[in-house]
């Protein structure tokens, strides 16, 4: 999943060894989580965090729920 979120543009993934990705969006993290959560996807908004200005983390998944978050990440950043 990491490498599918390098691939999306406006989408920063870091690396972890956990079972979730912190990444940084090119959008507020506000506009993002809930343009993820109308696609029914849910993540944690943590850009509240020090240092963390526009970051989300998302908890990894099922195959089938990381392509569906991979789709709606992809049609959200992109969203007019």
């Amino acid at each position: 999943m990491l490498e599918a979120m390098r691939g999306t543009d406006g989408v920063t993934p870091y690396h972890s060894d956990a079972n979730f990705i912190l990444f940084r969006t090119g959008l507020p993290a506000p506009v993002l989580f809930t343009r993820l959560v109308q696609r029914g996807v849910l993540v944690r908004d943590v850009s509240g965090q020090p240092m963390l200005d526009r970051c989300l983390r998302v908890t990894i998944g099922t195959p089938d729920e990381n392509a569906r978050f991979l789709e709606a990440l992809r049609e959200s950043v992109m969203a007019p």
